[in-house]
C-alpha cells in the first residue's frame, strides 16, 4: 500500500526541494554530501518519510542553510512587526523520527525558537555548528552530552542549557515520558 504524505511533511519536502533547486543541485549531489540516500532524499522531498533531526540537519548544511530556515520555509510564523499568540493549533507541528518539531518564531540571522516534543530514545551523532544554542526543558527530562567523552548531564523542568557555537553536542528525551524543550538558536555574531 501507498503511503499517503502528511500535510506538514509535504511542505517540509517541498521547502527543501526548493532550496535545492536554488543552487542548482541535484539529489545525488545532496546524497553525496550528506551520506543519506538518493531514494531517501527522493521519499523526504516528496513528504513520504519523516527525517530525523539528524537528517534535516545533515541537508540543511549541504544547502547551505539552517534547519530552523527550512522549518520556517515550511511552516511561517508572523513576523515580529506586530505582537501575535500563537496556540498550538497556529503553527504546524514538523513529525520528526522521535517525534515533532515546531517553529516558534524566527528573527532571519539573528535568532530562531523551535519546540520539540521528543519520545525518549538513543542518542544521535554529534551535532556541531556555528551558532550558540540554549536549551530549556519545559517539561520531562532531557540528557545532554557536550564533548565526546563527557559526562551526560541529566536536565529537568526549567533546566537551561547554554551551548556556545562549534562546540559538538547532543541530546535527548530520557527516562520514560515525553520531554518538551524549547531551543534557540542564536546567529547574530
Amino acid at each position: 500500500m501507498r503511503r499517503q504524505a502528511e500535510p506538514e511533511a509535504r511542505a517540509l519536502g517541498a521547502a527543501i526541494r526548493r532550496r535545492r533547486r536554488s543552487l542548482g543541485m541535484t539529489l545525488v549531489q545532496v546524497a553525496a554530501v550528506t551520506g543519506l540516500s538518493h531514494p531517501f532524499l527522493s521519499q523526504l522531498e516528496r513528504g513520504r518519510t519523516r527525517g530525523s533531526m539528524r537528517s534535516l540537519f545533515l541537508v540543511a548544511e549541504a544547502l547551505r542553510t539552517s534547519q530552523q530556515a527550512l522549518l520556517a520555509e515550511a511552516q511561517p510564523v508572523p513576523d515580529g512587526a506586530e505582537p501575535v499568540v500563537l496556540t498550538v493549533n497556529d503553527t504546524t507541528s514538523i513529525p520528526v523520527d522521535a517525534g515533532s518539531a515546531r517553529l516558534l518564531v524566527e528573527a532571519p540571522g539573528q535568532f530562531a525558537v523551535t519546540e520539540f516534543r521528543l519520545r525518549p530514545q538513543e542518542f544521535s551523532e554529534f551535532y556541531v555548528h556555528e551558532h550558540a544554542e540554549l536549551v530549556y526543558v519545559a517539561s520531562g527530562t532531557v540528557e545532554a552530552q557536550v564533548r565526546s567523552g563527557s559526562e551526560p548531564h541529566v536536565l529537568g523542568p526549567r533546566d537551561v542549557l547554554r551551548i556556545p557555537g562549534s562546540v559538538p553536542h547532543r541530546w535527548r528525551a530520557f527516562g520514560a515520558a515525553e520531554a518538551v524543550v524549547l531551543v534557540t538558536h542564536t546567529f547574530a555574531s
